[in-house]
């Protein structure tokens, strides 16, 4: 899948924590993928999911976490078992 203009999606090293409601989770990567119209744009909620990671709204363009660990016991929560959820 490419963004705009045909370059490949970006990836970000990033560290950054979550909520979920049920964890608190800390996201260790990241790519960033190319915005859709969205009616009621909610950043932090999950919108589907594409390879088995979610895609998640920000405030503005979209991130595919494909890293994500229980900040407590450091296991990956990936994949996701409910998509009903929001990162906040």
């Amino acid at each position: 899948m490419t963004e705009k203009g045909g370059a490949a999606p970006r990836r970000n090293s990033l560290v950054c924590l979550a909520a979920t409601g049920e964890h608190t989770v800390r996201i260790l990567d990241a790519v960033v993928e190319p915005d859709i119209q969205i009616e009621v744009r909610q950043p932090g909620k999950i919108v589907f999911m594409r390879e088995g990671s979610p895609i998640v709204v920000c405030g503005r363009g979209l991130l595919r976490v494909t890293e994500m660990r229980d900040d407590t016991t450091g296991k990956s929560v990936l994949p996701l078992k409910k998509l009903r959820i929001r990162f906040t």
